[in-house]
């Protein structure tokens, strides 16, 4: 517990410094979401950093780095008066219920540490072994036994594991569930924010409510960071905060190979969205995402880490992708999504509100590509379909749960309280 909220602290300590330097308007809710996502981000990246430069990773050259990137970040910043934002308010008793629901995951994710596949096969594995290393282990990586942990699989929540391990001085994976119950936290304290841009103080409390199960995913997957980078970052680039989206877009690719797609799916959404011109300067203002996913994509070219979907040869993985799509259609009848009463209730308002979809033109092309990029790796999948789809469907699609929320909920409760004011 103590290297928790060890490595809760330092993500804010410079998350805060970090989110204050792209977003500096930004309220109180979101800054402080911001913050621990970003922070948790740059830790990562210290990590990945000594491990390059050849410094072996103890709890002292961790310190040392990450307190010359803090004083680099905050140098600047107090030098210069603080932005005036606004107070965040009383909590309401709805905000307090999406508390509580915060709070019953994070006991969850306590007790189950690290019990998913996912974990122990892949991100707590991985982990474990750049522990033990003192840093990346790229022999490990590229030997051909060790396939299934994924190598090429981006390393955030690997590297934040590790983090946790050398505030603690020794592996536990006790606590190493409740990253994905942080990770929650942060991204709905951004969703609370946009909702509330949206909708009446009450309103906005009750929609972060009711997305809330979009963001609780299982403990100790990377789909929980996934989810909070990926959302937060749709977000903002839909309100127009680009430099803050196209950050967290990076962070997002640089967690799970589908950030990686949705970096594509976000440059199509806004293709689809607003006029060429504005278009045009919206996806070059998107050069951060590429930045900061490019040292990855570097290191794993350089170490050539096999990728399991671009295997083979080009004609043979057309010719396997027709012949899945019968049976991708039976898997995904068989695996039904996740909360099946919130998709209904979102595929609901979306058809009752079919005509008011424009304005929300970027999210929802996002989520259809982002969601036609999913099928198709499944097509083209050396796996077995059916436990493949049946493994990863379900928990892949809350990847765009909170998105699809958000357009369903603002569209549903803006007509409610239009239909109260006439």
């Amino acid at each position: 517990m103590i290297a928790a909220l060890l490595a809760v602290l330092q993500s804010l300590v410079v998350g805060i410094a970090a989110a204050r330097w792209i977003d500096p308007a930004a309220p109180p809710r979101r800054l402080l979401g911001t913050a621990y996502l970003l922070g948790s981000g740059i830790c990562a990246f210290v990590l990945l950093a000594l491990s390059v430069a050849g410094i072996r990773w103890t709890t002292a050259t961790f310190t040392v780095a990450y307190c010359l990137v803090a004083i680099a970040l905050w140098a600047p910043l107090l030098r210069r008066a603080a932005p005036a934002v606004e107070g965040g308010g009383r909590a309401s008793l709805i905000d307090l219920g999406t508390l509580a629901l915060v709070i019953a995951h994070g006991v969850y994710a306590w007790k189950a540490g690290g019990r998913e596949w996912d974990f122990w096969a892949i991100w707590g594995q991985k982990a474990r072994v750049f522990f033990t290393h003192g840093g990346v282990d790229w022999t490990f990586l590229v030997h051909p036994d060790h396939a299934f942990t994924h190598p090429d699989y981006p390393p955030l929540l690997s590297l934040e594991y590790v983090r946790l391990a050398l505030l603690g001085g020794a592996w536990n994976e006790s606590p190493m569930g409740l990253l994905s119950t942080l990770h929650a936290a942060a991204v709905l304290l951004i969703v609370r924010d946009f909702f509330a841009e949206e909708l009446r103080p009450a309103m906005a409390a009750a929609a972060t409510l009711a997305a809330a199960s979009g963001a609780l995913s299982n403990a100790g997957m990377a789909d929980a960071p996934m989810i909070a980078y990926g959302t937060a970052a749709l977000l903002s680039i839909r309100r127009g905060s680009m430099r803050t989206g196209a950050v967290l877009l990076g962070l997002a690719a640089f967690t799970k190979n589908e950030g990686l797609a949705l970096i594509a799916a976000v440059v199509l959404g806004l293709v689809a969205d607003g006029r060429r011109a504005a278009r045009r300067s919206a996806i070059l203002r998107l050069w951060p995402a590429l930045a900061i996913v490019s040292p990855w994509l570097v290191l794993r070219a350089v170490h050539a880490l096999p990728t399991d979907l671009a295997t083979g040869a080009l004609s043979e993985r057309i010719r396997l992708a027709f012949s899945h799509v019968p049976e991708l259609l039976r898997a995904l009848a068989e695996f039904p999504p996740r909360h099946p009463l919130f998709w209904i209730g979102v595929a609901a308002a979306l058809l009752v509100y079919a005509r008011q979809l424009d304005r929300e033109r970027f999210l929802l092309t996002v989520i259809v590509v982002q969601l036609g990029f999913y099928l198709a790796a499944y097509l083209v999948t050396p796996h077995d379909l059916t436990p493949h789809v049946g493994s990863s469907w379900p928990r892949i699609l809350q990847h765009v749960a909170i998105p699809a929320a958000f357009v369903a909920l603002t569209l549903t409760l803006r007509r409610f309280d239009e239909s109260r004011a006439a």
